[in-house]
């Protein structure tokens, strides 16, 4: 997503329409905002045209990589460097945004009267998706990493699989090389004519268990995976914390942030401890108070907490007990207050 502006920069793309889901436009639109404004403030720092490296850029290993990435983008073109282009700006971001025709889950949308164009969950993340393409003479599904059963995600979708002519995979995250889950896989493989996996759908309205209707690969072992990871990076948090130490965790997927407030949280509170978490992004109070308000998207133990009355995410109550602070800038101002150097910190980045 953030790449999009490059894309749709393009001759190529100057009638053409790109297709996300609401929860992407609405998250990538601000993050994208957000880079820019961080460049802004590189150059106001250290200058537009200045040659010198900055100090933390300065160093032989990183000097040695800076050489590397260069060599690669640079090798074969004859040093020609038209493909390297300035970073967009706030116009190029709305420009961008006009192009976009946002769609929800199972929404089937019409292009250019021919394709019927449908986003699914893949259950990795909040409005992450897999598209099936429909024409007249074949459909086509494209499916990214994929999460068969998330803590914070609407669970992956089925039906997404089902009658394709053509299936473009690339990556299932739950998927590792461990010898165990290629052990797991080989005990419970399925013949290729076994139209099992295709007859279910997260969207049943049976009524039936399910627990009982999902075939194997759709278990906890993902959650039970995700959470473990988490706990472990918390154990840690939690270490640093106690021996007076302070902690920054730079995150890029929205939900793992989510799900790690919630368990810091947690251990916190079992404890004798009393730490503020900052949170340092210009985006964070638009996107933490956006995902409060989009149960549709979520899984299904978090969509019953909309009907508890409970929030969906622990966030809100850390906000509320002024336990979760949300700042825009490292130099806003309360930041620096005394103890902020003892904090569980986390950041937002794009």
């Amino acid at each position: 997503m953030l790449g999009l502006p490059f894309l749709t920069g393009l001759p190529g793309f100057t009638n053409t329409k790109v297709y996300v889901t609401e929860v992407a436009a609405r998250i990538g639109k601000p993050m994208m905002e957000e880079l820019v404004e961080m460049h802004r403030e590189f150059v106001r720092y250290y200058g537009p045209d200045t040659d010198a490296s900055p100090k933390w850029m300065e160093g032989e290993e990183l000097n040695e990589l800076m050489s590397m990435s260069q060599k690669a983008v640079i090798e074969g073109r004859e040093n020609d460097l038209t493909s390297l282009v300035p970073l967009y700006s706030p116009g190029n971001v709305e420009e961008c945004m006009h192009k976009v025709q946002s769609v929800k889950y199972g929404e089937e949308v019409c292009f250019n009267g021919i394709f019927m164009l449908k986003a699914s969950s893949s259950g990795l993340e909040l409005g992450n998706s897999t598209w099936t393409i429909q024409s007249p003479r074949a459909s086509i599904t494209y499916l990214p990493s994929s999460v068969f059963v998330s803590a914070h995600a609407l669970d992956f979708d089925y039906s997404s699989l089902k009658e394709n002519d053509v299936i473009l995979f690339s990556d299932f995250s739950s998927l590792n090389d461990t010898d165990e889950d290629n052990e797991k896989l080989n005990e419970h493989s399925m013949d290729e004519t076994d139209s099992s996996l295709c007859r279910y759908s997260v969207f049943r309205d049976d009524g039936a268990d399910a627990d009982e209707r999902v075939p194997f690969v759709c278990n906890n072992d993902d959650i039970t995976e995700e959470i473990e990871r988490i706990s472990f990076i918390c154990s840690c948090i939690f270490g640093a914390v106690k021996s007076g130490g302070s902690v920054l965790i730079p995150i890029g997927r929205l939900g793992v942030i989510l799900l790690l407030l919630e368990l810091i949280s947690e251990m916190l509170h079992s404890s004798s401890l009393k730490v503020p978490i900052f949170v340092i992004s210009e985006t964070a109070e638009e996107i933490f108070a956006f995902t409060n308000t989009l149960p549709e998207w979520l899984c299904k133990s978090r969509q019953e907490k909309l009907f508890a009355g409970e929030a969906l995410f622990g966030h809100v109550e850390l906000l509320k007990e002024g336990k979760l602070f949300l700042f825009p800038h490292l130099h806003s101002k309360g930041l620096l207050m005394e103890g902020a150097l003892y904090c569980a910190m986390s950041t937002l980045e794009p």
